[in-house]
C-alpha cells in the first residue's frame, strides 16, 4: 500500500515540467506512505534522475523534464531500501511507480526466474515491472491481488497505467490533450494544476440526491477523471490516451455445473485468505461478529496463524452493539481482542479528517466507526488487516434489499406452487428486522420494496432539495446496461458489485485505512471467488430462512451457531442517535451557514425542513 503520483507532457511542445510539483504532490500522499519515499525525472533526450532526492536536489535540477514520478511507501513486503519506488528492471528501462500488493507475487516470480529474469528485491514491485516486460499489457490478467500502478517506458517515451479489477485501490488523473496528470488522491492532482477545476455540479446532485458515486468516471471536478476498474490506459508521445478493459462479468462469471458448490468455495476463499496473509509485518482482522468477518477468522484458525489480533467496534447500550458476537469468535479462536469506543464527541472533528482524507463528503454511518478503528490500529504493531468488504454484494447481505428479487425469481421458476415458500420468507424477514432492534417503519414497503424508494425521498423532500435538481438524468448521463443474468437477483447484485455500492464502499475503505497508514486486505475479493460466487443459481445465495446461503452452509461447521444464525445488520454505529441528541448545533452551524448558503447548491429551507425530520424520530433522514 502506497501513494503514488506523475505528471507526464506527452504532445510535440516547448513545455517542460517544474519537479517542485512532484514534491508537493507527494506530501499530501505521506499518510499512505510514511516510511519511505522516492522520485523518478526523466528528459525526452533519456537523461533522469531518481532516488530519495531532497527538495534541494530537485530544485537545483532546473525544468528540463517531461516526466515526473513520485511515491510514498508503506513498506509492508521486503522492509528494505531495496523496496524502494519508483524501481526498474534490471536493464533500467522501464520505471515503476505502483501501489497494492500482487498476492501471487512468489508464484509469477518463480516463473519469470524460469524464463532469465533476475531480481534484486523480495518485493511484489519487481515482479511487476518484470510481468509488463515479459508480457506486456496482457500482464495484469495474471495479477491476483489489488493495484494501481504506472509504468514509464523509456525506449517507447510510453506511460502504461492500469487499476485492478474491482477498483480496491484508486487512480485519479487529468489529461488535457498534452499534459497527463495522476494520483491516488484528488488533492495531489489538485496540487499540480496552474488553475483550480470547476465542480461537476451534475456529478454532486447525482451524489447526494441518489447516494451515487465511483460508478462511473466523473468527479466532483470536471476534467479529473477516475480510471475504471479492470481497465488499463496508455499515453503515448503523440499525446493519445486509449482505455482498454481487460477483465468483465460477462466473460468470466460464467454458468457453473458443478454442484459440488460447497467445497469448491471453501477451496477457493481458504487459498484467497492464506494468500492475504502473506506479509513481512504483523496482520489482523477487523471483526464485526457477523458472518463475514467471523468467517476469516476461522479460516486463519485452520491454518493455524498465530498472533492475530482483532479490531472492533463496540458501543455498551446500544441495542445493536455487537461486543457479545466478537467476543464469541475471538474466544473461540484464540484471538487477541482489541474493542475501539467511538465516542459521539469525536464525530465532528474526525468527520472533517475523513473527508479530507477521502476528497468527498461521506454518506455511510459506518464510516465513522471505521475511521475510529483504523486510527487505533495505527497505534498498534498491526500493519496489515484482513475485512469482510464485498461479501454482501456478492451473497445477498442485505436482506430487505434482495427478498423481492428473490420472491421474483422463485416465482419465475415455480409460479404460484411456490406461495407457502413466500409466505415464510415474509415472515422471516420481519422477524429478522425486529430481532435486529429496527422500528417496523424499516420493515415497511419502502425498505422491503426498494422501486419505492424514490417515493420515500420525494415524499420527505430530499429529491428537491438541490438547486440544481436531477439535471444530470435529463441531460442524459444516465447510462443504459446489457442484461447479463436470468436471475433478477443475480443481476441486482452484479449492478451493486460492479457500480451502485462496492466501488463507493472501497472508495472510503481504501482512503480512511490509509489515513492511519493500515494496509486492508479483501478475501472475498479475490477474483477466482468473485468468478465463481457469479456463477452460482440463486438459490445458492438466498433460501427462505435467510441469504448467503453458500457461505453459511460451508463455515456453519467451524463458527458458532449464534454466528451463523446471524442476519445482516450492517456496521452498526448510532451515529442516528447521537444527531437527534446533541448534534444539532454542530449541523446547523454547518449546514445552514453563511458560507454553505454562498455556494448555492441546495435550499436552505429544505435543509430546515429535513432537519426536522430527523429530529422527529419519526423517520431517519
Amino acid at each position: 500500500m502506497c501513494g503514488i503520483a506523475g505528471i507526464y507532457l506527452s504532445g510535440d511542445n516547448n513545455r517542460k515540467i517544474d519537479p517542485g510539483k512532484i514534491i508537493r504532490m507527494s506530501d499530501l500522499l505521506e499518510h499512505r506512505g510514511p516510511d519511505d519515499h522516492g522520485y523518478f525525472i526523466s528528459g525526452s533526450d533519456g537523461s533522469f534522475e531518481c532516488g530519495h532526492l531532497s527538495p534541494e536536489q530537485i530544485s537545483a535540477l532546473g525544468e528540463s523534464w517531461n516526466i515526473v514520478l513520485g511515491h510514498r511507501r508503506l513498506s509492508i513486503i521486503d522492509l528494505t531500501e531495496q523496496g524502494r519506488q519508483p524501481m526498474s528492471d534490471e536493464y533500467g528501462k522501464l520505471w515503476i511507480t505502483y501501489n497494492g500488493e500482487i498476492y501471487n507475487y512468489i508464484e509469477l516470480r518463480e516463473e519469470l526466474i524460469n524464463k532469465g529474469y533476475k531480481f534484486k528485491s523480495g518485493t511484489d514491485t519487481e515482479v511487476v515491472v518484470n510481468s509488463y516486460r515479459e508480457w506486456g499489457d496482457k500482464c495484469v490478467q495474471k495479477f491476483n491481488g489489488m493495484w494501481a500502478f504506472a509504468i514509464w517506458d523509456s525506449e517507447k517515451n510510453e506511460l502504461f497505467c492500469s487499476r485492478d479489477r474491482f477498483g480496491i485501490k484508486p487512480f485519479y488523473y487529468f489529461f488535457d490533450g498534452d499534459t497527463f496528470i495522476f494520483a491516488s488522491e484528488i488533492k495531489a492532482i489538485l496540487e499540480a494544476l496552474d488553475e483550480s477545476p470547476e465542480a461537476d455540479n451534475d456529478t454532486i446532485s447525482e451524489y447526494i440526491v441518489d447516494g451515487m458515486l465511483c460508478h462511473n468516471e466523473r468527479t466532483f471536478f470536471k476534467n479529473i477523471k477516475r480510471l475504471l476498474p479492470s481497465t488499463n490506459l496508455k499515453i503515448v508521445p503523440s499525446g493519445g490516451l486509449t482505455l482498454n478493459k481487460y477483465w468483465n462479468y460477462k466473460d468470466h462469471c460464467k454458468e457453473n455445473s458443478d454442484l459440488r458448490y460447497e467445497n469448491k468455495f471453501f477451496e477457493i476463499f481458504r487459498d484467497s485468505v492464506m494468500l492475504r496473509l502473506r506479509s513481512d509485518v504483523q496482520n489482523g482482522i477487523t471483526l464485526s461478529g457477523g458472518l463475514d468477518s467471523s468467517s476469516i477468522a476461522a479460516i486463519c484458525n485452520t491454518l493455524e496463524t498465530k498472533d492475530i489480533y482483532t479490531y472492533s467496534a463496540v458501543f455498551p447500550g446500544y441495542s445493536l452493539d455487537e461486543s457479545e458476537y466478537v467476543s464469541l469468535v475471538a474466544e473461540k479462536f484464540n484471538l487477541n481482542k482489541v474493542f475501539i469506543h467511538p465516542k459521539p464527541d469525536d464525530f465532528i472533528g474526525s468527520l472533517k479528517k475523513m473527508i479530507w482524507h477521502m476528497d468527498y463528503p461521506t454518506l455511510s454511518r459506518p464510516a465513522f466507526s471505521y475511521y475510529e478503528i483504523m486510527k487505533e490500529i495505527g497505534k498498534s504493531k498491526s500493519k496489515v488487516v484482513l475485512e469482510g468488504q464485498g461479501a454482501d454484494e456478492q451473497l445477498a447481505g442485505y436482506v430487505h434489499k434482495y427478498t423481492h428479487l428473490y420472491i421474483s425469481d422463485i416465482l419465475q421458476d415455480k409460479g404460484l406452487s411456490s406461495l407457502d415458500k413466500i409466505n415464510k420468507i415474509f415472515k422471516t424477514v420481519v422477524n429478522t428486522f425486529k430481532k435486529n432492534g429496527f422500528k417496523p417503519f424499516k420493515v415497511s414497503a419502502v425498505k422491503l420494496f426498494p422501486s419505492l424508494h424514490r417515493l420515500y425521498k420525494k415524499l420527505i423532500g430530499i429529491e428537491d432539495v438541490l438547486k440544481h435538481g436531477r439535471r444530470y438524468e435529463r441531460d442524459g448521463h444516465k447510462e443504459k446496461e446489457e442484461k447479463l443474468y436470468s436471475s433478477k437477483l443475480i443481476e441486482r447484485l452484479h449492478k451493486d458489485h460492479s457500480k451502485e455500492n462496492l466501488p463507493y464502499l472501497l472508495k472510503y475503505g481504501d482512503a480512511l485505512s490509509m489515513a492511519s497508514s493500515i494496509e486492508s486486505r479483501l478475501p472475498f475479493l479475490d477474483y477466482r471467488l468473485v468468478d465463481f460466487i457469479f456463477s452460482l443459481p440463486y438459490s445458492e445465495i438466498m433460501d427462505e430462512n435467510n441469504s448467503k446461503k453458500i457461505l453459511r452452509n460451508t463455515m456453519g461447521p467451524l463458527l458458532p451457531e449464534k454466528i451463523t444464525e446471524r442476519s445482516k445488520v450492517g456496521f452498526a454505529t448510532p451515529v442516528g442517535e447521537w444527531f437527534k441528541s446533541n448534534m444539532n448545533a454542530l449541523v446547523n452551524s454547518v449546514l445552514l451557514s453563511e458560507q454553505a448558503a454562498s455556494r448555492s447548491l441546495y435550499d436552505p429551507n429544505k435543509i430546515k425542513r429535513l432537519i426536522k425530520i430527523q429530529r422527529s424520530g419519526l423517520i431517519d433522514v
